[in-house]
């Protein structure tokens, strides 16, 4: 069971920079608050438990422990904001997209992936923090080459903005990178010499599975493509499909036509249809289909004196 009350990092009030609970004195000599609450912190560093930072004060903490519901993952996010500077390397993960259609009148699926970019490392430089995209405050925001890149932090309580999977600026990547296995990794920081601060910067660099691409600048062009190829798959099934029931009808033309014996009805007026062009018309038992001028594609329905 996660306790999100134990808390990383404290917000210092002296100097208003997040500490790592390994950079500051013991108890409530840390001089903290919490960044979330702002309840004042007490740093615990035992030789058993984890370390971590606590509301010093249970009663002023019941008093705000509704606002701060995700004191350790705002000071996680807070921290990470912190740490980096003007650039950073970062990995970031392959990005597949995918179009599909269901044709319901043959009950069949179609689909066709199409990949948008390859698992890479990047330089992110000129980073700015907190700056508004869309009327919403990102994380980190900085360029990749010419074009703009945002990283957005998610976690419980805190999701990407819906306007970000179709933003105004095509030319820009937005990846989110989710904070949730956070605490996972900071239970392990005991048997570790690193500091949970130097924990949380490998993790932002390196770890592929908590980034999600939420858009690429390459990426409606590739669903365009993906689109025209899906379009191409669709017109070929229904092509084929209607290909295959023309064969079995020819296959079967002698048993499902039901010939009729020249000798006792030639003189009888019939009704036929065309199976490859849906002509229906009434003749002898010799005659051909109107509109394609053969008899290989006829089927007979029956006499003009019986019901259809």
């Amino acid at each position: 069971m996660i306790d999100l009350n134990l808390i990383p990092f404290g917000l210092s009030e002296k100097s208003n920079q997040l500490l790592d609970v390994s950079e500051v004195s013991r108890g409530k000599k840390c001089g903290c608050i919490c960044p979330s609450c702002k309840t004042p912190l007490i740093a615990r560093q035992g030789t058993e438990n984890q370390w971590h930072f606590a509301h010093a004060s249970r009663t002023v903490y019941l008093k705000t422990k509704k606002e701060c519901d995700f004191s350790f993952f705002v000071s996680v996010r807070l921290m990470a904001r912190q740490t980096i500077k003007n650039t950073l390397n970062i990995k970031l993960p392959e990005n597949i997209g995918q179009v599909e259609k269901y044709l319901a009148e043959y009950q069949h699926y179609l689909k066709v992936p199409f990949n948008i970019t390859h698992q890479r490392c990047v330089t992110i430089s000129n980073i700015k923090i907190e700056k508004l995209f869309m009327n919403s405050p990102v994380d980190i925001f900085g360029h990749i080459d010419e074009y703009s890149f945002i990283l957005y932090f998610t976690h419980p309580g805190r999701e990407v903005p819906l306007e970000f999977k179709e933003p105004s600026d095509n030319k820009c990547g937005i990846v989110t990178i989710s904070l949730d296995q956070t605490h996972d990794l900071f239970l392990k920081a005991k048997s570790s010499e690193q500091s949970y601060q130097e924990i949380l910067y490998n993790f932002l660099e390196n770890d592929l599975k908590s980034k999600t691409w939420i858009f690429h600048p390459r990426q409606n062009h590739c669903k365009q493509l993906a689109n025209e190829q899906l379009q191409q798959q669709i017109t070929g099934f229904i092509r084929n499909h209607k290909s295959i029931n023309k064969r079995k009808y020819i296959k079967n033309y002698q048993s499902d036509s039901e010939d009729i014996p020249i000798g006792k009805i030639s003189r009888k007026q019939s009704n036929f249809e065309c199976i490859n062009c849906y002509t229906n018309w009434q003749g002898l038992e010799w005659s051909v289909c109107p509109k394609c001028k053969t008899h290989l594609y006829r089927r007979f329905k029956g006499y003009v004196s019986e019901k259809t």
